[in-house]
C-alpha cells in the first residue's frame, strides 16, 4: 500500500506558490553572483548582466499588483510620520468613505 503525505497546511500552501512566483520572477539571477575566483572582467560582466536583468524586471512589473500570502516582518521599526504616498492613500479613503451612503457617519447625520 503506497504511503501519503499528510496534506499541505495553508502556510506551507502559501509559501510554495510564493517561492514558485518569485523564482519566476527572478528567473537565474543567482547566475549573476560574482564569487572569489572571478577575475575582474568577470566580475563586471556580472554587474553588467545583472544590471540589465534587473531593469528588465522592473519593467515587466512596474505598475503590476504583486501578492505574498507568506511574508513574514520581523523587527520593523515602526514609522513616526506617514510618507507622502501614505498621506494621498489616506486622503483617498476618507473621500471615499464620506461619499459612501453606507458609511456609519453618513448614517448617523441623516438620522438612521
Amino acid at each position: 500500500m503506497p504511503e501519503t503525505k499528510p496534506a499541505a497546511t495553508p502556510e506551507e500552501t502559501a509559501y510554495i506558490e510564493d517561492s514558485s512566483l518569485l523564482m519566476g520572477i527572478l528567473g537565474n539571477i543567482r547566475d549573476f553572483r560574482q564569487v572569489s575566483g572571478d577575475t575582474s572582467v568577470q566580475k563586471q560582466a556580472k554587474e553588467r548582466k545583472l544590471q540589465e536583468a534587473l531593469l528588465r524586471i522592473n519593467a515587466s512589473w512596474k505598475g503590476k499588483p504583486l501578492s505574498i500570502r507568506a511574508a513574514k516582518l520581523k523587527d520593523v521599526n515602526p514609522g513616526r510620520e506617514l510618507s507622502p504616498h501614505g498621506l494621498e492613500q489616506g486622503r483617498a479613503l476618507i473621500s471615499k468613505l464620506r461619499q459612501d451612503p453606507a458609511s456609519p457617519r453618513r448614517a448617523d447625520a441623516s438620522g438612521l
